[in-house]
């Protein structure tokens, strides 16, 4: 075809104006503008011929190619009709990278690096002259397409949709396509633009057939930023009123999902979540494995209790967008152009790169004959190469790979992780922004009106809920707590989660001691100005509230001689915090002796009883005294008395 294009151009340059003709391609229609004749009678000389004689040569060739050129047009591209882009230094590189997180041991991922690499190299590099390159970088953690995005180390990123939201809105990245996932299912050809999430649990398990059961249960995971095997999943939980961090007896993020469907078959975990797809690409890999023993909890179904039509996967959560391919801010646009268009044509080339190996394995002598494109693929695309080829063909013939379609729309991803604290607003620029963690601890956003334990709580939290985390892997034992976003107790008393609520008794003590309180700031907003104030018999004593030894926690005490329960109301600038107004017990103090407190403290000898030396002397101690004294026969056998007797 691509001589017959050349062919036609040569046979149209002959006339000194224009005939406009579009080509058809992956990129879109492309205008040729090729000379015609302006009359078809002007005397002048063409290449030794008259003008009659072009003309008429020129509709002869027409009426015998035209069927061919209009049917291939239809088609094919032209390539002369689209001029190779200059490759300029000050605008391109040499070689773009393509970033991807790494899906350890899937069978999808052994045609990533032929896609983003040699086909992209085969297609979208032949179109810059000099041509450029493509390389793939694969990367294990899904926290790192951030670092490399934000370090301008890699030109694309290929991420799930929930990572390629956030990099859009952090780093102005420009979503290019959306994946469509190729597969068989029941026999059947099955092209799924969607994936969902599943929990699976070991079949002899009958305590876990919902979601609700997954409550004290060890439940495995990929990792915080996995969408399907792990985020999905906690939203469904949360959808149906559970607390995903705190339900469960611990959430252990295996970071593989092959680890993950492995420890729910051998009963390590009591369940684990993982996307659609993937037990059946672990059974291509490892035949072996027993299928029968995975039983999918909470499955989705229609109205009628079968499969969605559509999407007829079992699964336990909500469909979403399959993978998203993007490119970084600073990719320029005609390169991100070519990328799109190639992976867009992803399929057609790969058709032509299996009927290309089917020759080759057919053909006995003369294989050489299987580089001729348009003979083995008569609907070969124009712009075709072995490389490009043999490339796609070695994809898209796999068992389950990825084509490329135009971006799905990611909205109700971003509704998902901003329900989930994953996604956030950002008060200072009005926008989202996603949860950068600097480590394990801080990756956890406990849900709303809960708060994450200290450092040192969560580093021992499993051990207090009897949890072993495997090797290598990190685990989550219940660390976040119900409470108050400020919290308000004696210190003594003080435990997360157990603050004083509005209108309780905050604290017992006597008269002129001391009652000291902690405040504790779990929402960690830090510049809080705390003060606090009593109530008592009409006057208002304003008291400050002082910085603890540990952050966002802080401190202040109370003394008074007053008895009775008075009111304690706690101040955050001009506010009160969500638990004040409390009450505070105060009792009389402990005298020794015969004497009590008073009123203002201070201990006086009790109404039965008299000073007598300086000493407080019972009443009835004095009467029964003075009798001894004057020797009252009864009262003398009281010789207990006579010690006490002698003081008077």
């Amino acid at each position: 075809m691509h001589g017959l294009c050349r062919m036609f151009d040569d046979l149209l340059s002959l006339y000194p104006s224009t005939l406009t003709y579009a080509t058809q391609s992956a990129r879109g229609t492309h205008f040729c503008k090729v000379p015609r004749r302006a009359s078809l009678f002007t005397k002048k000389k063409l290449s030794g011929a008259t003008a009659m004689e072009s003309s008429f040569l020129l509709y002869v060739s027409i009426f015998l190619l035209l069927p061919a050129f209009v049917g291939a047009r239809q088609l094919q591209q032209c390539d002369s009709c689209v001029p190779l882009i200059p490759f300029d230094s000050t605008v391109h590189k040499p070689v773009y990278t393509v970033g991807t997180f790494r899906l350890k041991n899937l069978l999808i991922l052994d045609t990533f690096d032929t896609t983003f690499q040699d086909y992209l190299t085969a297609t979208a590099g032949k179109r810059f002259d000099p041509p450029i390159k493509f390389e793939a970088n694969f990367f294990p953690d899904h926290d790192l397409a951030y670092d490399l995005v934000e370090a301008q180390e890699i030109d694309f990123v290929f991420e799930n949709p929930f990572v390629a939201s956030c990099l859009e809105n952090q780093y102005d990245t420009q979503p290019l396509l959306s994946t469509v996932r190729t597969t068989s299912f029941g026999g059947k050809k099955l092209s799924l633009t969607h994936f969902a999430g599943m929990v699976i649990t070991h079949v002899d398990n009958k305590d876990v057939n919902t979601l609700e059961d997954l409550k004290d249960k060890i439940v495995a995971a990929v990792n915080p930023g996995a969408l399907g095997g792990g985020l999905a999943q906690f939203h469904e939980m949360q959808k149906s009123g559970m607390s995903y961090l705190d339900d469960p007896a611990a959430i252990v993020f295996a970071k593989s999902m092959f680890t993950v469907v492995k420890g729910v078959l051998d009963k390590t975990f009591d369940a684990g979540l993982i996307r659609t797809r993937l037990i059946d690409a672990m059974q291509h890999k490892i035949p072996n494995l027993n299928v029968s023993a995975i039983k999918v909890v909470g499955v989705k179904t229609d109205d009628g209790g079968t499969l969605d039509e559509d999407f007829p996967l079992e699964r336990s959560t909500s469909i979403l967008p399959e993978w998203t391919f993007s490119a970084s801010r600073d990719t320029p646009v005609d390169v991100a152009s070519e990328v799109q268009a190639a992976l867009m044509a992803l399929e057609e080339h790969g058709r032509t790169g299996v009927a290309r190996e089917e020759c080759i394995l057919s053909s006995t002598n003369n294989t050489a004959r299987c580089d001729d494109l348009r003979d083995v693929d008569p609907l070969s695309s124009c712009d075709a190469t072995v490389d490009s080829a043999t490339a796609a063909g070695k994809v898209t013939s796999a068992v389950d790979h990825f084509t490329y379609r135009p971006p799905l729309p990611v909205n109700r991803i971003r509704k998902m992780a901003l329900d989930l604290g994953s996604i956030q607003e950002d008060p200072t620029s009005d926008s989202l922004k996603c949860y950068r963690p600097a480590n394990f601890y801080e990756q956890i956003v406990c849900p709303k009106d809960r708060y994450k334990v200290s450092l040192d709580a969560f580093e021992v939290s499993c051990n207090k809920t009897g949890v072993v985390c495997p090797d290598g892997m990190n685990c989550i034992c219940k660390p976040c707590f119900e409470a108050l976003p400020i919290e308000v107790a004696p210190t003594d008393e003080y435990a997360a989660g157990a603050g004083c609520h509005k209108m309780s008794i905050c604290g017992e003590f006597t008269q002129n001691s001391a009652i000291e309180y902690t405040v504790v700031d779990n929402q960690k907003l830090g510049g809080r100005n705390l003060w606090a104030k009593t109530l008592e018999d009409g006057i208002d004593t304003k008291i400050a509230i002082a910085p603890g030894p540990i952050p966002h926690t802080y401190s202040f005490s109370l003394r008074t001689s007053k008895v009775g329960i008075f009111i304690l109301e706690i101040y955050d600038g001009d506010r009160q915090i969500e638990a004040s107004p409390l009450r505070v017990k105060v009792e009389y103090r402990t005298c020794p002796g015969n004497k009590e407190a008073n009123k203002d403290g201070d201990c006086e000898c009790k109404a039965s009883s008299v000073t007598m030396a300086g000493n407080c002397v019972e009443i009835w101690l004095v009467i029964v005294c003075k009798s001894v004294q004057r020797g009252d026969q009864f009262f003398s056998l009281l010789t207990l008395a006579d010690p006490v007797c002698t003081l008077l």
